[in-house]
């Protein structure tokens, strides 16, 4: 949902890099919030330096279109609005169950 939120108010040509910078961001911290891996400073540096990058494109990089507006194209559009719910309870549900998984391996005892 980050991702996709971080991508609506801007030009259509800088969509890719911030979100894969929020994508490596939110990986990162999820990952991290699980126990999942533990991330060196090479590859925490690197992480940020592209975000620091995608951060700096809408400032440095091309304008907004004309007539560009995604709010409206998303809002205005009854199966807009009911894929993206579908989208979030998709990823919510997964999300949580992975949760649940971890803590039920963290907690067995060997």
């Amino acid at each position: 949902t980050i991702s996709t939120v971080s991508t609506w108010y801007g030009p259509v040509s800088v969509v890719v890099p911030i979100f894969t910078a929020t994508q490596l961001l939110s990986n990162m911290v999820m990952f991290w919030m699980l126990g999942i891996e533990t991330f060196s400073k090479d590859v925490v540096v690197g992480t940020l330096v592209v975000i620091c990058g995608a951060l700096v494109l809408p400032f440095v990089g091309p304008t907004i279109q004309q007539d560009q507006d995604a709010s409206e194209l998303i809002l205005d559009h009854d199966y807009a609005l009911l894929w993206a719910g579908l989208l979030m309870i998709g990823s919510f549900i997964p999300g949580s169950l992975v949760v649940r998984a971890m803590r039920a391996r963290n907690n067995r005892v060997p």
